[in-house]
């Protein structure tokens, strides 16, 4: 109820009626939307509201069906609902290598997403025009490489041991000290006897060959050495390659069932995690170690925190596998024997959709693969989706159909005043917003329509509205 005060008899009359209570004077005509309210009474009716809304939405997704019938999933959602268009290929390591192919490469792509399972949604990578080949089957090939050459390794190193201990047999070695020990006996009870002349003491060791017997001695002294440090190391190097053969082997079946997921399924080829390993638990303090309950105490909390530090790691080293499989994509460079120089490097996901990173890749020549190519930067082109053409056809037609809903209510509506328009717009909007999030779109584009398209959808609206109102009048 509003109060209006006579400007005759200065009287406030509290009533929506349009004369002064008191002298009956007309109050005067300063406010036609304001007596065209009091007239009809109410100023807004949610029926208006919904209809203005479902005009907007209608179109609007209608709009959405359509382009995604004719354009696919490219327009603003990828494989499984989840926007691979809000993907940027961030980083390639290492950034260059030999024409003649067989680099491993590891290429980081960055989701906006953490939902997003961008490296196991590869199709395809390519460096320039020439295909990169698929990780775990190239992988594996790398793999039995590098196993057969530990295994040679391991058999010439074993062979190397084996030759320097067939001088080192125990019994040969303790006949040798005992030879040499009464040789040098022989030889030593000569020089201590003095009762012998010097001539004498000299056939004497003649006859009993002490020249040889130090030579002998030498000798002995030097294949023992041999035996216990030489040998001794030779052997550590033996069972070190003996190890490295073995556990190669050990993971040859998963190297070779992962090749044989890849054959069966392209898009488990790129897809890749370096184990972080696991940190085992600490085991419990037992009571009878200590002497007073109070060190007791002391070392079962101190239990409770590597528990908890431990749990902490485990949990982080599992988050940076999962990362990798999201966000890593390793490849092995193809050969590109024409090539000097850049190429762009392109993943291809299920999709259909595409990153280009165009400062991808530099090929040297095999001559210089151990020289470091100098490299300029340059910047960085991101995978925009507010850059796609149906996002901006999608983005102008709503503008169009939310000023066709507010000139609906504007026209239509009895009603004054832009409050239906404008809650028509919020509600479609809002409602708009609600589809997009369940599609899983582009954050980026998702931020776009919140702050950028709001503004339009619901500015054209109130457009529409005004001139519908005229329209109206006219």
């Amino acid at each position: 109820m509003s109060a209006r005060k006579c400007s005759s008899c200065g009287h406030t009359t509290k009533s929506e009626v349009p004369f002064c209570s008191n002298c009956g004077a007309l109050f005067p005509v300063g406010d036609e939307q304001e007596l065209m309210r009091q007239a009809i009474g109410a100023s807004f009716d949610l029926k208006w509201v919904i209809i203005g809304a479902l005009v907007a939405l209608v179109l609007q997704l209608g709009l959405l069906v359509g382009l995604w019938s004719v354009m696919g999933k490219r327009i603003l959602v990828g494989e499984k609902g989840r926007s691979l268009l809000e993907v940027n290929l961030n980083s390639i390591s290492p950034q260059w290598g030999p024409n003649s192919g067989g680099t491993r490469v590891r290429l980081t792509v960055k989701p906006d997403n953490d939902g997003v399972n961008t490296a196991q949604s590869v199709m395809s990578v390519r460096f320039g025009s020439a295909k990169a080949e698929r990780f775990h089957i190239k992988h594996l090939s790398v793999v039995k490489k590098e196993c057969a050459l530990k295994c040679a390794n391991q058999v010439k190193a074993t062979q190397v041991h084996l030759e320097c201990m067939k001088p080192c047999a125990p019994a040969e070695l303790t006949a040798e000290d005992k030879a040499v020990k009464a040789c040098k006996k022989a030889c030593d009870e000569v020089d201590k006897d003095e009762s012998l002349a010097a001539d004498k003491k000299k056939k004497a060791k003649a006859r009993l060959k002490c020249n040889a017997c130090d030579t002998r001695e030498k000798n002995y002294t030097q294949r023992e050495w041999t035996c216990r440090k030489v040998c001794a190391a030779k052997k550590k190097i033996a069972d070190a390659e003996e190890y490295r053969c073995a556990q190669c082997k050990k993971a040859m079946p998963t190297f070779a069932a992962r090749a044989k997921a890849c054959r069966a399924n392209v898009t488990a080829c790129w897809a890749f995690k370096d184990d972080q390993g696991r940190k085992a638990a600490p085991k419990m303090p037992a009571r009878t170690a200590y002497k007073t309950d109070k060190a007791f105490k002391a070392a079962l909390k101190n239990h409770n925190m590597l528990v908890a530090e431990a749990k902490a790691d485990n949990k982080r080293s599992a988050k940076r596998e999962r990362k990798q499989l999201r966000t890593i994509v390793n490849v092995y460079a193809p050969v590109f024997p024409k090539k000097v120089g850049h190429v762009a490097v392109k993943i291809i996901f299920k999709s259909g959709e595409e990153l280009v990173k165009h400062q991808g890749f530099y090929f040297v020549a095999p001559k210089d693969k151990d020289k470091r190519p100098k490299i300029e930067k340059e910047k960085r082109i991101l995978h925009d989706p507010v850059r796609t053409g149906g996002f901006w056809i999608l983005l102008i037609l709503s503008c169009v159909f939310y000023f066709l809903g507010g000139f609906t209510v504007g026209r239509a509506s009895p009603s004054i005043g832009m409050k239906e328009p404008l809650t028509a717009g919020i509600f479609a909007w809002l409602a708009f917003e609600a589809v997009l999030f369940v599609l899983g779109t582009a954050g980026s584009a998702q931020m776009f329509t919140m702050f950028i398209g709001a503004p339009a959808f619901i500015g054209a609206a109130l457009i529409g509205a005004a001139l519908g109102g005229k329209s109206a009048e006219a």
